[in-house]
């Protein structure tokens, strides 16, 4: 938290992720597959939606909402990080295979 001021002096601050955890959050928006995706805070925003409606009883499975441990996890922190750097833009890049 003590870096958010300095982050957010960034006027086009985007960030970039690999990691394989945040992969079903394209296919979530129903967005085709491809190695890169820019997303926008509103399509982040979206998907947690979705999480939120699962939360409230809607049936993951009927939400399209990933089972990939960790996924909603790493989806809030993503969407807090958005909305408290200012930053309007995730690069979502194709995970590294291992």
């Amino acid at each position: 938290m003590p870096q958010i001021p300095a982050l957010r002096a960034h006027p086009h601050l985007r960030l970039d992720c690999s990691d394989a955890v945040l992969q079903p959050l394209a296919g979530l928006l129903g967005l085709p597959e491809q190695p890169e995706q820019l997303l926008d805070v509103e399509q982040v925003e979206r998907a947690f939606n979705q999480v939120a409606r699962v939360a409230a009883g809607l049936p993951a499975r009927a939400a399209g909402l990933s089972e990939r441990p960790g996924f909603v996890a790493a989806l809030l922190v993503l969407r807090e990080l958005m909305h408290h750097l200012g930053s309007g833009q995730l690069r979502l890049l194709q995970a590294p295979h291992r």
